[in-house]
């Protein structure tokens, strides 16, 4: 089986272009499936409120390796996805760092037979992501944690994009964040993705 990974900037939609992505290629016959370790986070944190995952994710910080793995683990699991074989698996936000890629690779990946298809990357300026952030109102988007997972994001995960970047050229794509969705620029980086699982 296939998987790609889709990493975005803070606010830059990975979730809304997640959804068209997998619409999309519903529309061309494909079944993919995404796992998004975001969710899994929130409902740790729910579970646990007591926890100091909820004051990293308060910080703007990333929370480790643990529960992200558990979660791709169990998902893949418990949807008996290496039954059902979708034409691609979306990990949604993961891996975010050099340190999630090298242990993520042998425990997850390699384990259940994965094969990377391709890294999308959604880039967003600085300027968009506060602007995004303001209209939107959530508890992680006051200014000073926005501004602290931008550089978050600058730390941990561009050093991961870039590694990607050098050593799977080939395999790397990057679209603009401000594109709307209906955006022929946007579509055609799509159809791209798609034509290329279709191959």
């Amino acid at each position: 089986m296939k998987y790609a990974i889709l990493i975005g900037e803070p606010n830059s939609g990975k979730s809304t272009f997640a959804n068209q992505f997998v619409k999309m290629a519903k529309d061309r016959g494909l079944f993919i499936s995404i796992l998004k370790t975001g969710n899994s986070i929130r409902e740790y944190v729910k579970k646990n409120p007591n926890s100091d995952i909820k004051e990293k994710m308060n910080r703007g910080e990333l929370v480790g390796n643990e529960i992200p793995k558990a979660y791709m683990i169990e998902e893949i699991r418990k949807y008996n996805l290496l039954e059902k074989k979708p034409d691609l698996i979306l990990m949604d936000g993961t891996p975010r760092n050099l340190s999630q890629k090298d242990e993520f690779k042998p425990d997850v990946f390699d384990r259940y037979g994965l094969e990377l298809h391709s890294i999308i990357f959604i880039s967003l300026s600085v300027e968009e992501i506060f602007e995004r952030a303001s209209n939107r109102g959530r508890d992680d988007d006051k200014v000073e944690i926005v501004r602290c997972r931008i550089d978050n994001f600058k730390k941990d995960t561009l050093p991961m994009l870039n590694y990607y970047k050098i050593t799977n050229e080939s395999k790397f794509r990057e679209l603009d964040g401000k594109l709307p969705v209906e955006d022929k620029v946007r579509l055609k980086f799509i159809d791209e993705i798609i034509n290329s699982i279709l191959r």
